[in-house]
């Protein structure tokens, strides 16, 4: 009986609540775990010294408590991380970590926010490193490209580590452009006619290479490339990340394997009442409140909500509820952050949370009036299915794939226009019947999807 390999490389390196990619693997490992043996799903993972290799259920299992926040070190409430003594990535991580908790929790978050524009610098040099050591085995031993037909794979399979065997099914679902050699993973598919199951979240990287950290067209175009020579079966989480996909593809001249599009859940853990909820957070779920939720980042667009705020203030709109982001700061964004800490229109208007648990957002969901999500581009919008998912309405952008989550049940606007975010957002402080109308109409017609309906699609 072949096996099914979930590699799981993403979340033994976590330390913080699951987000976006990182939910998607937590959640599909959840699933596996709890699966009958109908199906035998094993797990695995990768690094440069080790190749690929067997982890143990248990460790998956205490990985995902550690992440879900059930987890935690008597001594000094640290999360407990099952690591790798030669996975050096994630022990530097687990170590600055620990380093930066000796702080006062303000002192932290000002570390914190000092270290996350430059963490790209840190990983870079360890990149470096890896690839250096790739480079002279490439140099002593030259190897074909993906189109030729690996005459010498017998030798060059030589020192490829691997628990698989013939015919087994391998898929990844998470940060494989940071932590995956494709070459070495495509050795390993011809070695036993291994049936490769790979993700693409989105082509932003490409598509939109301004918005993100750094000169990243040419790498993710290497590694689109890469995932095509390499998938059997590429999952796709929205029709337009499909399309985005399908399309790049075509122009980088690699084959086209199957594209498949997957929903991706939406629900969050149940709020448990012997969890510790922040001062921060306690002092807002009683106020009226707009949410947010979303790593600040250039292309999530905060600026557009920043500017929509300040006109209303300006304007004396009366009623004006709070605005709140709740996330941890991206690249870029130090003159963003600055301005909401300096000007004085804001203050107590526009809040910011980061390290905020599920359980706590669970809650900020739970009592917002309702949210927004005014992106530029997106490969789907999981923040909008899970507002829909705990009966919110959205206010949303009209780029990309976000009104794929929705269709006809919200309002969206282009995400350029701040005289059209404030117009809205003055509409319904002004109307707050529609929010209840809109909200009716959420709860009698919108389907969400559970995690372990996505994690069923791509598992079974």
């Amino acid at each position: 009986m072949n096996n099914t390999w979930l590699d799981v490389t993403t979340i033994l390196g976590w330390h913080r609540s699951a987000v976006g990619i990182v939910r998607t693997e937590v959640e599909c490992a959840t699933y596996a775990l709890n699966m009958s043996n109908e199906k035998l799903i094993k797990f695995c993972a990768y690094n440069p010294k080790d190749g690929y290799y067997e982890v143990n259920a248990d460790v998956v299992r205490i990985t995902i408590e550690k992440i879900n926040g059930h987890v935690k070190n008597k001594k000094n409430n640290e999360v407990v991380a099952p690591l790798r003594k030669s996975d050096i990535k994630t022990k530097v991580k687990a170590n600055v970590l620990k380093l930066i908790q000796i702080f006062p929790v303000r002192a932290q978050r000002k570390i914190i926010n000092f270290l996350l524009p430059r963490r790209e610098a840190v990983h870079s040099f360890l990149t470096s490193l890896r690839y250096c050591k790739l480079a002279l085995k490439q140099w002593m031993k030259p190897a074909g490209s993906f189109r030729q037909q690996h005459s010498y794979l017998e030798t060059s399979t030589a020192e490829v580590k691997f628990p698989f065997q013939h015919g087994d099914e391998y898929i990844s679902l998470g940060l494989d452009w940071d932590q995956k050699d494709f070459h070495y993973l495509y050795l390993i598919k011809k070695k036993l006619n291994l049936k490769v199951k790979l993700f693409c979240y989105d082509v932003i990287p490409v598509k939109l290479p301004h918005l993100c950290v750094g000169d990243v067209a040419g790498k993710f175009s290497h590694y689109f490339s890469n995932v095509a020579w390499c998938a059997d079966e590429i999952f796709c989480i929205s029709k337009c990340s499909r399309d985005d996909l399908k399309e790049l593809l075509i122009q980088l001249g690699t084959p086209i394997p199957k594209l498949t599009i997957v929903k991706l859940g939406c629900e969050l853990p149940i709020h448990n009442e012997s969890v510790a909820v922040s001062i921060e957070v306690q002092n807002i779920l009683d106020k009226k409140y707009l949410l947010f939720v979303s790593t600040i980042e250039r292309r999530k667009n905060h600026e557009v909500l920043y500017k929509a705020y300040t006109r209303l203030i300006d304007n004396d709109v009366d009623g004006l509820p709070l605005l709140v982001f709740v996330g941890m700061p991206g690249w870029g964004m130090n003159d963003f952050i600055t301005d909401l800490s300096l000007d004085p229109r804001i203050k107590g208007k526009i809040i910011q949370l980061n390290n905020i648990s599920d359980p706590e957002l669970t809650l900020l969901y739970k009592n917002a009036w309702f949210t927004l999500y005014p992106s530029l581009y997106e490969g789907w919008g999981l923040p909008v299915a899970e507002s829909l998912a705990f009966g919110k309405y959205c206010l949303a952008s009209s780029a990309a794939s976000v009104p794929e989550v929705a269709g006809d049940l919200l309002d969206y606007i282009d995400p350029w226009d701040v005289l059209g975010w404030a117009e809205k957002i003055r509409y319904f402080i002004e109307n707050p019947d529609a929010i209840t109308q809109r909200e009716k109409r959420i709860e009698a017609e919108y389907k969400s999807t559970k995690w372990s309906e996505t994690a069923a699609s791509i598992l079974n």
